[in-house]
């Protein structure tokens, strides 16, 4: 369960039942409600699996993936400092690399369904700045494994911007963030942006070529 866990910090979620959608507390702020929405989205494509190709799965899940997820704020947090000097042209190609790999991670992640069960346990303040959504991956059997996802409002000059995830944490320590600057600052330090877009690229065909 573990090892899935891991695989899962380029990001995963469970739940039980039929039809597929995530069991949640009553009371849902916007937070809750965003993640959610990812939730149901990666169950779909889960108990739809065996019917979908890769390229389905992809689909199916790109635009919630685009939705739930800040991936601009979680690549800018990946690349560090070394962002502000990039070009418009590099933030576009890295952006869409990012995305890419992003999407195809959740494709190859989540492609059957064997009883797993997700429960959200609790929330922090809505009214912060920063929201932790506090969730439990359960087994059919076995020990339970905790993940937060960290939400953000977006700005917007009438704040009423959508949450969005911009962080995911193992056991409440483990950050996704923090163990993606570690993998990808080399490549970028060494090739720039268009080294790490190359990189996320092979990434990517990689998952689409085991399906």
């Amino acid at each position: 369960m573990r090892r899935f866990v891991c695989l899962f910090l380029c990001f995963s979620l469970f739940t039980l039942g039929a039809p597929a959608r995530a069991a949640l507390v009553e009371d849902k702020p916007s937070a809750v409600l965003m993640i959610e929405k990812l939730h149901n989205a990666l169950l779909d494509a889960m108990k739809q699996g065996g019917n979908m190709t890769f390229a389905q799965r992809k689909q199916m899940l790109a635009p919630v993936v685009h939705e739930v997820f800040d991936l601009e704020t979680m690549l800018r947090a990946s690349v560090g400092g070394g962002w502000q000097k990039l070009s418009e042209d590099e933030r576009k190609t890295l952006s869409e690399a990012f995305a890419g790999w992003t999407i195809a991670t959740y494709a190859s992640q989540f492609k059957a369904w064997n009883g797993e069960a997700l429960t959200i346990a609790g929330f922090s303040d809505p009214e912060k700045s920063n929201v932790l959504v506090n969730t439990e991956i359960k087994p059919k059997a076995g020990k339970s494994t905790a993940l937060q996802y960290r939400l953000r409002q977006k700005p917007t000059d009438k704040n009423d911007g959508p949450w969005q995830v911009v962080d995911i944490l193992l056991d409440g320590a483990v950050s996704q963030l923090a163990l993606r600057r570690a993998d990808f600052a080399k490549v970028f330090t060494t090739g720039g942006a268009l080294a790490l877009a190359s990189h996320l690229n092979m990434l990517t065909a990689t998952l689409e070529k085991a399906g």
